[in-house]
Parts: structure tokens; C-alpha cells; sequence
């Protein structure tokens, strides 16, 4: 399976939403509780996500405990899921309200230090932020300004910027930070399942051909 997908960008509908990825990676870890329908940790990386025109360099998932619960229809159960995944600096506005994008560029340098320009006008100067999760909240705190070639860092500085979060239920993000270029944003889901049916298990197996596009998950649970 790994090979049929590894390398070439295809189209998934994940819970009835359309997502274009290639795979980079994919991985089971197994241990003795194999017998038993444990397979212990599944890692799927991918990179140049495309969900529904917002982007996302690489995103990496890991089920951990991944096992089979059984039952009249049996379940795969994945709990919990961990995700990390990296956004570069270029990719920021395709998160944001149009009306946000037009009036504001994001910069992120080597330095890991995010800068906010007006666009356009960026030689007018910038803020820095420093971002960070507060419960459900995302934090955007600014901590210098910048005009020209100065920083000035000691004047007093605005409040700092609290946004919600929205994610899908049972999701949770717990950390952002700034990488080089990109902002890195890890979480994880409470919990994940999807019933074990044969004819539908075929199916996706059957759609992983290599020259096959569209690949319809089975139903999440």
C-alpha cells in the first residue's frame, strides 16, 4: 500500500471532505499483542496538504494503541491521535479571512521571530509576536516594533491578541510555535474509530491502485 501511494499527490475524501496530499511516509510498529488485533503505533507523514485551498507544507499523524474492538461489527480504535503539522510563513493567509490577507503579510525569518507588515508597505516597518496556546485560545502577543533598521522594544506594549480556536470535536491543540520559515502547530484527538466493514475495507483497498486518483476512505465512526 505504502508503495502505491508514496510519491505521487493523490486526492482523498476524508468524512466527505476532499484533500490532496502526497504520502511521505507510512509505518506500523507491532509487538506481541499482534494475535490480539494490537498494532500498537501507526505513523502516516505527509507533505503539500491541500484542504479545500488552505495549505500545509507537512503534517505528520500517529495513532497510538491502535487495536480492534471487538464486537458484532468490529472497530479499528485509535487513541489517542497526535498530529503535528508545519505551515510556512507563505501559507499563513490561506488560513486567515480574506480580509486579514489583504491588509496584513506575515513574515517569518530563520530566526524563528514572526514579523507583521502592512502589505504593501512593509517598508514602513513591523511588529513582532510571539505566539502561544492558552487553553482554547490562541495568544498573539506583540513584543517589539520595528521602524527602518530600529527595534524598540522597551516602549509600552499593546495587549496582547486572544483568538479562539476552532477545530472539529475531539480535536485539541495544545502547542504553536515558530520554526524557521513556518509555524508548527501540534495537537492530538481524544480519540478515533471507524467500524471494520469488509465490503468497505475491499473497496478503499481496491482504490489505492496507483493509477487510480480519487481514494474514498471508509466512513469514520
Amino acid at each position: 500500500m505504502r508503495d502505491n501511494l508514496r510519491g505521487t499527490r493523490r486526492t482523498f475524501v476524508i468524512a466527505g471532505q476532499t484533500v490532496t496530499m502526497e504520502l511521505d511516509d507510512l509505518s506500523v510498529s507491532t509487538g506481541a499483542g499482534l494475535v490480539f488485533g494490537q498494532f500498537d503505533d501507526v505513523t502516516v507523514a505527509v507533505k503539500d496538504v491541500d484542504w479545500d485551498g488552505r495549505l500545509v507544507s507537512r503534517l505528520t499523524l500517529v495513532g497510538h494503541n491502535v487495536h480492534l474492538r471487538p464486537g458484532l461489527t468490529p472497530t479499528v480504535v485509535a487513541s489517542p491521535v497526535t498530529f503535528e503539522a508545519c505551515v510556512d510563513a507563505d501559507d499563513l493567509g490561506t488560513w486567515v479571512p480574506d480580509i486579514i490577507r489583504r491588509r496584513l503579510h506575515v513574515d517569518i525569518g530563520d530566526d524563528r521571530v514572526a514579523r507583521v507588515h502592512i502589505r504593501d508597505r512593509e517598508h514602513l516597518g513591523a511588529v513582532e509576536i510571539d505566539v502561544r496556546v492558552e487553553g482554547p485560545f490562541l495568544v498573539l502577543d506583540p513584543t517589539s516594533l520595528l521602524a527602518g533598521r530600529r527595534r524598540f522594544g522597551g516602549l509600552k506594549r499593546p495587549p496582547a491578541f486572544r483568538l479562539p480556536i476552532i477545530t472539529p470535536r475531539n480535536v485539541h491543540v495544545t502547542d504553536v510555535s515558530l520554526g524557521e520559515g513556518a509555524v508548527i502547530v501540534r495537537g492530538h484527538l481524544t480519540e478515533w474509530s471507524t467500524p471494520l466493514v469488509v465490503n468497505e475495507v475491499q473497496r478503499f483497498v481496491r482504490s489505492l491502485r496507483p493509477d487510480l486518483d480519487l481514494v474514498v476512505l471508509p466512513r469514520f465512526g
